[in-house]
């Protein structure tokens, strides 16, 4: 148990964050020729590498319209994460905004409601955990249903054309 400690103390002498530093040390430390001790040290350090890295980018994003005011963002779940967040554009490449807040862990779908009809929306989602933000995905758009065209010449309930007309005043 020793040599985690070491590991652990090594890696906090250094920032905080194992890299090749590290394990160079770790091998110095361990009087310059690596041996079992310092393989096996180093694999707690990758270990430990991998526990600090942020997560991975998200993959397989989609967006798909599913009405006038709606549209469903998905995607592929990544390792490593506590959350994510679904950004959204009105240009695809400026002005990103947090449409989702933090959403959980495993999450793979968001929808993102209260949408201008017939509008294109450009989305990314970004992974995260304490160690800090994945990159950004690639960037989805989808564009939002239109409204249906109003009807026009519909007769009244009472079979007359739907006009309605204006009696001057005393006559009916």
């Amino acid at each position: 148990m020793a040599d985690v400690r070491a590991t652990q103390l090594i890696v906090e002498v250094l920032g905080g964050v194992p890299d090749v530093r590290a394990t160079q040390l770790i091998v110095e430390v361990l009087g310059g020729v690596p041996d079992v001790r310092a393989t096996q040290l180093i694999v707690e350090v990758l270990a430990l590498e991998a526990a600090y890295a942020p997560p991975e980018t998200p993959a397989g994003v989609a967006a798909v319209a599913t009405g006038e005011t709606t549209v469903t963002v998905t995607w592929g779940d990544v390792a490593n994460e506590t959350g994510y967040r679904v950004e959204s554009s009105v240009d695809g490449s400026t002005g990103w905004v947090d449409r989702s807040g933090s959403l959980a862990a495993d999450t793979v779908t968001f929808g993102d409601t209260g949408l201008t009809a017939a509008t294109t929306y450009w989305y990314r989602v970004i992974a995260f955990n304490l160690n800090g933000d994945s990159a950004a995905s690639a960037v989805v758009d989808a564009t939002t249903d239109s409204p249906p065209p109003p009807v026009v010449g519909e007769s009244n309930r009472m079979g007359g054309s739907g006009a309605i007309r204006h009696s001057p005043p005393g006559r009916r």
